[in-house]
């Protein structure tokens, strides 16, 4: 959320954010969570995740593709990295300048262990 009618008018640096619920009882808890995976890093790290300086790759697809565009991302200074996704011995070559972060696991741990989705 880039700003809202409340957040604008305040005079600070302060980024509003605004989560919805995810209810224990979700079918899929942690796809569900992942949703807010983006906020979690941000707020960690103190970043917008813009897609062009710091970018989120939860994927081996997300990854392949931005490897074969590389060039096109000049001003990249990190990736957060879900810890599903393994870098080809190409791509480590690629990102050998930028900061890699892998995505904890822990960020949702507790709530996973407490429906039986994590041990």
């Amino acid at each position: 959320m880039d700003g809202s009618e409340y957040s604008d008018k305040i005079p600070a640096n302060l980024k509003y954010y605004h989560t919805d619920f995810v209810s224990k009882d979700e079918e899929f808890l942690s796809d569900a969570l992942l949703d807010h995976v983006a906020e979690m890093i941000q707020l960690e790290h103190g970043v917008k995740l813009d897609g062009k300086q710091y970018i989120m790759i939860m994927s081996d697809e997300e990854v392949d593709e931005l490897a074969a565009h590389w060039d096109d991302y000049p001003d990249v200074k990190a990736l957060y990295v879900s810890s599903d996704v393994l870098f080809t011995t190409k791509q480590e070559r690629l990102f050998k300048n930028v900061k890699v972060y892998i995505i904890p696991d822990c960020y949702f741990d507790f709530e996973l262990r407490e429906v039986g989705e994590s041990w």
